[in-house]
Protein backbone atom coordinates (compact mmCIF):
# COMPACT_ATOMS: atom_id res chain seq x y z
CA UNK A 1 0.00 0.00 0.00
CA UNK A 2 2.86 2.49 0.43
CA UNK A 3 4.47 2.30 -3.25
CA UNK A 4 0.60 2.65 -4.79
CA UNK A 5 -0.19 6.11 -6.43
CA UNK A 6 -3.17 7.42 -6.00
CA UNK A 7 -4.30 6.29 -9.35
CA UNK A 8 -4.03 2.81 -8.71
CA UNK A 9 -5.79 3.34 -5.58
CA UNK A 10 -9.21 4.19 -8.38
CA UNK A 11 -7.98 1.43 -10.70
CA UNK A 12 -8.43 -1.08 -7.50
CA UNK A 13 -11.50 1.12 -6.38
CA UNK A 14 -13.37 0.86 -9.61
CA UNK A 15 -12.52 -3.03 -10.13
CA UNK A 16 -13.91 -3.76 -7.01
CA UNK A 17 -17.00 -2.26 -7.75
CA UNK A 18 -17.56 -3.33 -11.37
CA UNK A 19 -17.16 -6.66 -9.84
CA UNK A 20 -19.88 -5.85 -8.12
CA UNK A 21 -21.57 -4.40 -10.51
CA UNK A 22 -21.22 -7.56 -12.29
CA UNK A 23 -22.20 -9.88 -9.40
CA UNK A 24 -25.38 -8.36 -8.97
CA UNK A 25 -26.26 -7.81 -13.18
CA UNK A 26 -25.90 -12.01 -12.59
CA UNK A 27 -28.59 -12.07 -10.00
CA UNK A 28 -30.97 -9.27 -11.26
CA UNK A 29 -33.82 -11.71 -12.50
CA UNK A 30 -33.92 -12.98 -9.10
CA UNK A 31 -34.56 -9.25 -7.48
CA UNK A 32 -36.95 -9.05 -10.50
CA UNK A 33 -38.94 -12.07 -9.60
CA UNK A 34 -38.68 -10.99 -5.75
CA UNK A 35 -40.65 -7.94 -6.67
CA UNK A 36 -42.93 -9.44 -9.03
CA UNK A 37 -44.09 -12.41 -6.47
CA UNK A 38 -44.03 -9.07 -3.78
CA UNK A 39 -46.21 -7.37 -5.72
CA UNK A 40 -48.68 -9.92 -6.67
CA UNK A 41 -49.02 -10.90 -3.00
CA UNK A 42 -49.70 -7.78 -2.09
CA UNK A 43 -52.27 -7.13 -4.75
CA UNK A 44 -53.87 -10.78 -4.06
CA UNK A 45 -54.54 -9.60 -0.93
CA UNK A 46 -56.38 -6.47 -2.16
CA UNK A 47 -58.69 -8.44 -3.79
CA UNK A 48 -58.91 -10.86 -0.84
CA UNK A 49 -59.74 -7.38 1.44
CA UNK A 50 -62.18 -6.38 -1.44
CA UNK A 51 -64.06 -9.52 -1.42
CA UNK A 52 -65.00 -9.66 2.52
CA UNK A 53 -68.48 -9.18 3.20
CA UNK A 54 -67.23 -7.49 6.20
CA UNK A 55 -65.13 -4.84 4.17
CA UNK A 56 -67.88 -4.56 1.52
CA UNK A 57 -70.42 -3.67 4.26
CA UNK A 58 -68.46 -0.77 5.91
CA UNK A 59 -67.45 0.24 2.68
CA UNK A 60 -71.22 1.24 1.72
CA UNK A 61 -71.80 2.75 5.23
CA UNK A 62 -69.11 4.99 4.38
CA UNK A 63 -69.84 5.70 1.43
CA UNK A 64 -73.94 6.13 2.58
CA UNK A 65 -72.33 8.69 5.56
CA UNK A 66 -71.25 10.67 3.08
CA UNK A 67 -73.72 11.61 0.98
CA UNK A 68 -75.67 14.17 2.57
CA UNK A 69 -79.14 14.45 0.68
CA UNK A 70 -81.46 11.32 0.59
CA UNK A 71 -81.41 10.51 -2.84
CA UNK A 72 -77.93 9.75 -2.69
CA UNK A 73 -78.10 7.61 0.46
CA UNK A 74 -81.11 6.28 -1.68
CA UNK A 75 -78.71 5.28 -4.99
CA UNK A 76 -75.91 4.55 -2.94
CA UNK A 77 -78.06 2.09 -0.63
CA UNK A 78 -80.34 0.56 -3.43
CA UNK A 79 -76.76 -0.39 -5.42
CA UNK A 80 -75.10 -1.62 -2.21
CA UNK A 81 -72.17 -4.15 -2.40
CA UNK A 82 -74.28 -6.74 0.08
CA UNK A 83 -75.31 -9.98 -1.82
CA UNK A 84 -79.18 -9.98 -3.32
CA UNK A 85 -81.32 -7.66 -5.40
CA UNK A 86 -81.45 -4.10 -4.29
CA UNK A 87 -83.67 -3.40 -1.73
CA UNK A 88 -87.56 -2.59 -2.54
CA UNK A 89 -87.71 0.62 0.26
CA UNK A 90 -85.00 2.24 -1.32
CA UNK A 91 -86.35 1.78 -4.72
CA UNK A 92 -89.43 3.00 -4.09
CA UNK A 93 -88.08 6.13 -2.93
CA UNK A 94 -86.52 6.76 -6.08
CA UNK A 95 -89.51 6.03 -7.99
CA UNK A 96 -91.26 8.47 -5.68
CA UNK A 97 -88.92 11.02 -6.65
CA UNK A 98 -89.55 10.91 -10.07
CA UNK A 99 -93.00 12.81 -9.54
CA UNK A 100 -90.98 15.31 -8.20
CA UNK A 101 -89.93 16.79 -11.44
CA UNK A 102 -87.03 16.61 -14.17
CA UNK A 103 -84.55 18.06 -11.62
CA UNK A 104 -85.29 15.28 -9.35
CA UNK A 105 -84.76 12.58 -11.75
CA UNK A 106 -81.39 14.29 -13.17
CA UNK A 107 -80.08 14.02 -9.57
CA UNK A 108 -80.64 10.61 -9.02
CA UNK A 109 -78.94 9.68 -12.69
CA UNK A 110 -76.24 11.61 -11.63
CA UNK A 111 -75.69 9.47 -8.65
CA UNK A 112 -76.31 5.89 -10.39
CA UNK A 113 -73.76 7.26 -13.16
CA UNK A 114 -71.53 7.64 -10.54
CA UNK A 115 -72.25 3.73 -9.25
CA UNK A 116 -71.51 2.14 -12.70
CA UNK A 117 -68.15 3.88 -12.57
CA UNK A 118 -67.11 1.40 -9.04
CA UNK A 119 -65.22 -1.17 -9.94
CA UNK A 120 -67.27 -4.00 -7.92
CA UNK A 121 -69.43 -5.63 -9.95
CA UNK A 122 -72.66 -6.36 -7.48
CA UNK A 123 -72.81 -2.19 -7.18
CA UNK A 124 -72.61 -1.66 -11.01
CA UNK A 125 -75.02 -4.32 -11.73
CA UNK A 126 -77.82 -3.23 -8.92
CA UNK A 127 -76.92 0.09 -10.47
CA UNK A 128 -78.54 -0.91 -13.72
CA UNK A 129 -81.06 -2.69 -12.16
CA UNK A 130 -82.28 0.14 -10.30
CA UNK A 131 -82.08 2.36 -14.04
CA UNK A 132 -84.04 -0.38 -15.51
CA UNK A 133 -86.64 0.03 -12.82
CA UNK A 134 -86.94 3.76 -13.43
CA UNK A 135 -87.87 3.68 -17.28
CA UNK A 136 -90.52 0.42 -16.22
CA UNK A 137 -92.26 1.20 -12.82
CA UNK A 138 -92.81 5.01 -12.87
CA UNK A 139 -95.85 7.18 -14.52
CA UNK A 140 -92.71 9.29 -15.05
CA UNK A 141 -90.91 6.85 -17.10
CA UNK A 142 -90.99 9.66 -20.30
CA UNK A 143 -89.19 11.92 -18.23
CA UNK A 144 -87.23 9.25 -17.42
CA UNK A 145 -86.20 8.52 -20.83
CA UNK A 146 -85.10 12.00 -22.14
CA UNK A 147 -82.79 12.45 -19.03
CA UNK A 148 -81.27 9.27 -20.08
CA UNK A 149 -80.50 9.40 -23.62
CA UNK A 150 -78.35 12.49 -23.36
CA UNK A 151 -76.25 10.13 -21.28
CA UNK A 152 -76.04 7.16 -22.96
CA UNK A 153 -72.35 6.40 -23.12
CA UNK A 154 -72.29 5.54 -19.35
CA UNK A 155 -73.83 2.61 -20.32
CA UNK A 156 -70.63 1.15 -22.49
CA UNK A 157 -68.98 -0.90 -20.29
CA UNK A 158 -68.27 -3.58 -22.45
CA UNK A 159 -64.53 -3.98 -20.67
CA UNK A 160 -66.09 -3.81 -17.30
CA UNK A 161 -64.29 -6.35 -15.34
CA UNK A 162 -64.56 -7.22 -11.78
CA UNK A 163 -61.39 -9.97 -11.05
CA UNK A 164 -61.91 -9.75 -7.40
CA UNK A 165 -63.19 -13.11 -7.05
CA UNK A 166 -64.28 -15.84 -9.55
CA UNK A 167 -67.90 -14.99 -8.90
CA UNK A 168 -67.44 -11.36 -9.37
CA UNK A 169 -65.77 -12.60 -12.76
CA UNK A 170 -69.21 -14.33 -13.62
CA UNK A 171 -70.81 -11.12 -12.47
CA UNK A 172 -68.89 -8.88 -14.77
CA UNK A 173 -69.96 -10.85 -17.60
CA UNK A 174 -73.82 -10.30 -16.75
CA UNK A 175 -73.24 -6.42 -16.19
CA UNK A 176 -71.37 -6.55 -19.51
CA UNK A 177 -74.76 -8.31 -21.37
CA UNK A 178 -76.77 -6.38 -19.40
CA UNK A 179 -76.06 -2.77 -20.03
CA UNK A 180 -75.88 -3.59 -23.89
CA UNK A 181 -79.55 -4.73 -23.40
CA UNK A 182 -80.03 -1.79 -21.79
CA UNK A 183 -78.79 0.44 -24.51
CA UNK A 184 -80.64 -1.03 -26.84
CA UNK A 185 -83.65 -0.85 -25.14
CA UNK A 186 -83.10 3.06 -25.27
CA UNK A 187 -82.51 2.94 -29.11
CA UNK A 188 -85.63 1.19 -29.70
CA UNK A 189 -87.84 3.88 -27.18
CA UNK A 190 -85.96 6.44 -29.16
CA UNK A 191 -86.61 5.17 -32.74
CA UNK A 192 -90.11 3.55 -31.88
CA UNK A 193 -91.77 5.82 -28.98
CA UNK A 194 -93.22 2.73 -27.93
CA UNK A 195 -91.46 0.10 -25.18
CA UNK A 196 -92.43 -3.33 -27.33
CA UNK A 197 -90.93 -5.68 -24.24
CA UNK A 198 -93.14 -3.71 -21.55
CA UNK A 199 -96.86 -5.60 -21.12
CA UNK A 200 -99.28 -3.56 -21.99
CA UNK A 201 -102.98 -3.37 -23.55
CA UNK A 202 -101.98 -0.71 -25.89
CA UNK A 203 -99.76 -2.91 -27.52
CA UNK A 204 -101.99 -4.80 -30.06
CA UNK A 205 -103.54 -1.20 -31.20
CA UNK A 206 -100.44 -0.32 -31.69
CA UNK A 207 -99.97 -2.82 -34.30
CA UNK A 208 -102.88 -2.84 -35.75
CA UNK A 209 -102.72 0.87 -36.18
CA UNK A 210 -99.22 1.30 -37.32
CA UNK A 211 -98.00 1.22 -40.43
CA UNK A 212 -96.68 -1.61 -42.12
CA UNK A 213 -92.85 0.51 -43.14
CA UNK A 214 -92.72 2.36 -39.33
CA UNK A 215 -93.95 -1.53 -37.92
CA UNK A 216 -90.58 -2.83 -40.03
CA UNK A 217 -88.66 -0.17 -38.49
CA UNK A 218 -89.51 -0.84 -34.77
CA UNK A 219 -88.79 -4.47 -35.62
CA UNK A 220 -85.58 -3.47 -36.76
CA UNK A 221 -84.63 -1.84 -33.80
CA UNK A 222 -86.07 -4.26 -31.13
CA UNK A 223 -83.97 -7.17 -32.81
CA UNK A 224 -80.97 -6.17 -31.42
CA UNK A 225 -82.57 -5.81 -27.95
CA UNK A 226 -83.93 -9.13 -28.14
CA UNK A 227 -80.80 -10.76 -29.03
CA UNK A 228 -78.87 -8.49 -26.08
CA UNK A 229 -81.87 -9.77 -23.72
CA UNK A 230 -80.96 -13.50 -24.50
CA UNK A 231 -77.13 -13.03 -23.42
CA UNK A 232 -78.19 -11.85 -19.97
CA UNK A 233 -77.46 -15.02 -18.32
CA UNK A 234 -74.90 -15.91 -15.78
CA UNK A 235 -72.74 -19.18 -17.01
CA UNK A 236 -72.54 -22.15 -13.89
CA UNK A 237 -69.33 -22.15 -12.64
CA UNK A 238 -67.56 -25.48 -14.22
CA UNK A 239 -67.19 -28.52 -12.07
CA UNK A 240 -64.52 -28.83 -10.34
CA UNK A 241 -61.94 -31.96 -11.79
CA UNK A 242 -62.94 -35.29 -10.21
CA UNK A 243 -60.82 -36.49 -7.06
CA UNK A 244 -59.29 -40.01 -7.23
CA UNK A 245 -58.35 -41.69 -4.41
Amino acid sequence: PGTQTPSSYRSWASCIVGRGLRRMSRHEPTFSGAMHKASKELTNAGKKLASDDTFRFIKDKAQAALEFDNLGKACVKASSRDHGPPKEKHVQTLLEACHHGTSSIQEILTHLFARLHEKDATVVLKALMVLHRLLRDTSSSAKVFQCVVPHMGELRVSRFMDDSSHESMQASQMVRSYALYMEEKLCVLRTAKFEYDKPSSDLNPRINRIAPKDLIRDLTAAIPQLEAGYKCTVQPPPNPPPVWC
